[in-house]
């Protein structure tokens, strides 16, 4: 990963927020989406929904 934010996969490179590199990095030692959103810095009472969210995004589905 660059220090510019993006990732390179297969050749393609593809923005991604820090939040949304932290939830792929949380999410790859927890394997539990609602925690990996909540430590990557999400609050809320909707932690769920940003987690299912992030998972439906083909950059993150790609990591």
């Amino acid at each position: 990963m660059a220090d510019n934010g993006l990732v390179e996969k297969e050749g393609q490179k593809m923005k991604l927020t820090e939040r949304q590199r932290r939830f792929c990095d949380f999410f790859t030692e927890t394997r539990n989406t609602t925690e990996a959103t909540r430590l990557a810095g999400n609050k809320g009472k909707n932690l769920n929904r940003v987690a299912s969210q992030n998972l439906s995004k083909l950059d993150i589905q790609t990591i």
